[in-house]
C-alpha cells in the first residue's frame, strides 16, 4: 500500500534511498571505501580493489553505484578534491603543486574537475577562503 498526503514525499525518499543501496549494510564496500581513503594519491583499478574486497570488479562497481551514486574513479576524484580545498585553504604550496600531489595529471585536468565538482576554480576558491 503506498501512503498519500504529506507521507508519500518521505515514502518516496526511502524507497528512493533503499533503491541507491543507502541502507543496505556491505562490509566489503566499507572496506573497499577505507582503503581507498586510506591510500588516496595513489592509482588505483576497479580490478585491484575489487581483488581487496573479494568481489567480481562488476559487482564492485554496481555497489559504488549504488552506495555513492557515482562511479569509483568519480568517488575518488571527488576525495581528492576535497583533499585539494584543504591544501588550499592552508596556502601552502602552488595550485599546480596541490593538483600534482593530489594525484591528478597535470594543471589543467586539476582545474576543469575542480571546476565540475566545486563550481568554481581552485584560484577563486582560495581566494575565498584565505580572505576570511
Amino acid at each position: 500500500m503506498v501512503p498519500s498526503g504529506p507521507n508519500l514525499r518521505q515514502y518516496e525518499a526511502t524507497r528512493h534511498a533503499y533503491a541507491r543501496g543507502l541502507f543496505e549494510p556491505h562490509q566489503r564496500l566499507d572496506r573497499c571505501v577505507a582503503y581507498l581513503d586510506a591510500h588516496l594519491m595513489e592509482v588505483h583499478r576497479l580490478a585491484g580493489v575489487a581483488r581487496i574486497a573479494g568481489v567480481h570488479p562488476m559487482y564492485l562497481a554496481k555497489l559504488f553505484r549504488r552506495r555513492f551514486g557515482c562511479s569509483m574513479g568519480e568517488y575518488l576524484r571527488r576525495r581528492r578534491v576535497a583533499w585539494a580545498c584543504e591544501q588550499l585553504a592552508r596556502k601552502g604550496g602552488t595550485i599546480t603543486d596541490i593538483a600534482l600531489n593530489a594525484g591528478f595529471a597535470d594543471h589543467a585536468h586539476f582545474t576543469r574537475t575542480f571546476v565540475r565538482v566545486t563550481g568554481c576554480t581552485p584560484r577563486w576558491y582560495r581566494a575565498q577562503v584565505t580572505n576570511r
